[in-house]
């Protein structure tokens, strides 16, 4: 995610075993945007992208707990 010419957070999302399954492997957000909803738009975003390429998708945040809570609050 881009604001201006910076950028201001990343999601890595990798394939799993499971051919509709995809593993939120990375997530970051720059340490002074942080509390202001750019991890959320960037998990809502990267469920939004998995679902329309792998119809019924299912992403599963396997290692980072504060992901397994931004994909629990947007509720996929």
């Amino acid at each position: 995610m881009r604001d201006g010419d910076g950028i201001l957070g990343h999601l890595q999302l990798v394939p799993t075993d499971a051919a509709d399954v995809l593993e939120l492997k990375s997530m970051a957000v720059l340490e002074s945007r942080r509390g202001h909803g750019i991890g959320r738009a960037l998990v809502a975003a990267a469920i939004g992208a998995a679902v329309s390429e792998r119809v019924g998708a299912t992403v599963k945040a396997m290692n980072d707990q504060e992901a397994k809570l931004l994909v629990e609050m947007i509720g996929r």
